[in-house]
């Protein structure tokens, strides 16, 4: 299945994401680990069924730090 990587500018910051699927949505976000990537098997598996979406937190991955605000 296609996935989608790009990031949103939210709530005064920039944050990564990817997407893939389709249907009701379902919204994966990690903890301490590093980033998204933690839910690689999980969206392989869910996104036969909803579209699913994984972010990494501010300051985490891909996404910006949160004191540096939208790049």
């Amino acid at each position: 299945m296609e996935q989608i990587h790009g990031s949103a500018n939210v709530n005064g910051t920039r944050l990564n994401f990817v997407m893939t699927g389709e249907g009701e949505p379902v919204v994966f976000f990690h903890g301490l680990s590093p980033n998204h990537r933690l839910w690689d098997e999980q969206l392989a598996f869910f996104s036969n069924h909803f579209c699913v979406i994984a972010y990494d937190l501010r300051g985490f991955g891909a996404s910006a730090d949160p004191q540096a605000g939208i790049e």
